[in-house]
């Protein structure tokens, strides 16, 4: 006999490439005809209209959250308003909310009215219902609150006590506490009656008789000791990873990095735990954290939604696009005032990219490593002095070498031996403003508070470029002309 085949999920990428063909085949749901038209074509339209929407519900029941998530942040806006509808619908709402991009989701609490955005969020925990709410002006969160029965909830209102930057913000409030003077076998009851654990549980944390955290207790240690041992015979109480609710999450993320840690409690001033933090949280903040970086390099604000309305796509990139028009008027004008020399001697404009470009790849080079030290939180007072002695010691050495190799490659083409010198000296000099502009710009944005990845490509790629310009044509104007 045969078992009964249970329905699985559709593998991983295929459950959206079919929602995007059914999307695709029925175009959109037929519009059912006005009255005083053919009754036959408006019973058509409007069966159709049913069998479109009996198939989307039926795909997006069988999906993952994330996978629906995914698939919306694909569709222009009509589509994505449509299968939103139906998502809403499955009992699988609040979590494909959280799951999709910041600025997609903004459109998509946009689309749904309040009641029906107040029935989503009772679907979620606290904490993720804190999450959703920061995105809302503060009227609109307070009315949704009402309306979901939640503004006397203290997880929620706990939640949003905290800044977004903090552990307190990601926190959940399902932490499993064991006593001291609780045996193993009384926790492997508690904990069978419990039915299910909650995600990523893989230790439970050891209070006193204070509630006051004295240590974890790893779920291993649970199963592979007597039902008669003591929990406090088995904690561990040393070198505890715990985290306060106002600690940095970028510290946070570190630590379970380093650690290699699931879950970690947090604790209040007095020590008592108050929730705890786990790796989900914190892999989906790398992961945030991560695109920032991206995009900031790149001079974009935010994320950006690609199917969002063109004045507020342009007001997330005409900043740096702005300040990258400038840095190129100066370069134009740094060349501008060279122009007799470039005239007198041909090979000086030939040879001006090979010195900015070069530089630029210094810049970047060393810009990069910096920012990455900074996020590892490696560079420190202690540190940072030899930090920038040892780059300088590297561009010199990459200016020595590359440089000579240029020069000696200029000797060979145009048998010019100032020529050759002049380029050499120009490329180790840039090397080096490089190196110390790609090492000091992200310092420069970190003391400001602001993200050391912000719009580095853009100053450093200008400021590399105007100096190339200007040291070698200065050079050549003195020594060659």
């Amino acid at each position: 006999m045969q078992p009964p085949q249970k329905p699985l999920a559709p593998p991983v990428g295929r459950a959206k490439a079919r929602l995007l063909r059914l999307l695709q085949e029925s175009e959109q749901p037929r519009a059912v005809p006005a009255d005083g038209v053919d009754a036959a074509a408006a019973e058509n339209a409007e069966a159709e209209n049913e069998q479109f929407k009996t198939a989307l519900q039926k795909l997006l029941a069988e999906m993952h959250a994330a996978d629906i998530a995914d698939a919306l942040e694909s569709l222009p806006l009509a589509q994505r308003a449509i299968v939103w509808r139906a998502a809403a619908q499955t009992g699988e709402g609040g979590q494909v909310l959280l799951e999709t991009g910041e600025n997609a989701r903004d459109f998509l609490l946009a689309e749904t009215p309040a009641e029906t955005m107040a029935a989503l969020l009772g679907e979620l925990p606290g904490e993720e219902v804190a999450e959703l709410l920061r995105r809302l002006p503060p009227a609109q969160s307070a009315r949704l609150m009402r309306l979901a029965g939640l503004s006397e909830d203290a997880e929620v209102r706990a939640s949003l006590s905290f800044d977004e930057g903090a552990v307190g913000a990601l926190m959940d409030f399902q932490p499993v506490l064991a006593r001291e003077e609780e045996t193993v076998g009384d926790l492997r009851a508690r904990l069978q009656k419990m039915g299910e654990l909650p995600s990523h549980c893989d230790k439970l944390f050891v209070v006193d008789a204070w509630e006051r955290l004295a240590g974890v207790l790893p779920l291993k240690r649970l199963l592979l000791h007597p039902p008669q041992t003591k929990a406090k015979e088995i904690t561990v109480g040393e070198n505890l990873y715990l985290f306060r609710p106002g600690d940095d999450v970028e510290k946070a993320a570190g630590a379970f990095e380093r650690y290699d840690l699931i879950s970690a409690p947090v604790v209040d001033d007095s020590g008592r735990v108050i929730g705890r933090i786990t790796i989900d949280e914190i892999v989906e903040h790398m992961h945030e954290s991560r695109e920032r970086g991206l995009l900031s390099s790149a001079g974009i604000r935010e994320e950006e939604d690609l199917f969002a309305p063109l004045p507020r796509r342009f007001r997330n990139r005409w900043q740096w696009i702005f300040i990258n028009l400038l840095a190129a008027l100066l370069i134009s004008r740094v060349v501008g005032v060279f122009e007799g020399a470039i005239a007198q001697l041909a090979a000086l404009a030939s040879l001006m990219p090979v010195v900015a470009n070069m530089s630029g790849n210094i810049g970047n080079q060393t810009a990069t490593l910096t920012i990455r030290a900074l996020a590892l939180d490696k560079i420190n007072a202690l540190n940072w002095r030899e930090i920038l002695r040892g780059e300088f010691a590297l561009s010199l050495i990459n200016g020595i070498v590359w440089g000579g190799i240029v020069g000696v490659f200029v000797y060979a083409i145009y048998n010019r031996a100032g020529l050759a010198i002049v380029i050499t000296v120009s490329m180790i000099v840039c090397f080096i403003a490089a190196a110390l502009a790609g090492f000091a710009i992200p310092l420069i944005m970190r003391r400001l508070n602001k993200d050391p990845a912000l719009g580095a490509t853009v100053v450093l790629s200008g400021a590399i470029d105007t100096l190339g310009f200007f040291v070698f044509l200065s050079l050549g104007l003195i020594f060659l002309l």
